[in-house]
């Protein structure tokens, strides 16, 4: 997150990530980002994808970069 610009990191920082699921199944993993069920893949605007659903958080593909995003409060 620290390479991208400061208005890159503001963006994906204001991302509301209120539900995390992880499951060995890629089927079952999920999140609520902004209010909106998204799964694995999943565009979630332009030039931001959910690319991948971990154990501890998310990995976005934001304008051609893979960013993690770690769950603010571990379980």
């Amino acid at each position: 997150l620290w390479q991208l610009t400061d208005a890159e990191q503001k963006y994906l920082q204001g991302l509301d990530v209120s539900f995390h699921v992880y499951c060995t199944d890629p089927a079952k993993r999920a999140v609520i980002i902004n209010g909106l069920r998204a799964s694995e893949g999943q565009a979630l605007g332009e030039d931001l994808r959910l690319a991948e659903i971990v154990p501890d958080g998310i990995v976005l593909e934001f304008q051609g970069q893979f960013v993690h995003l770690a769950n603010p409060q571990p379980y």
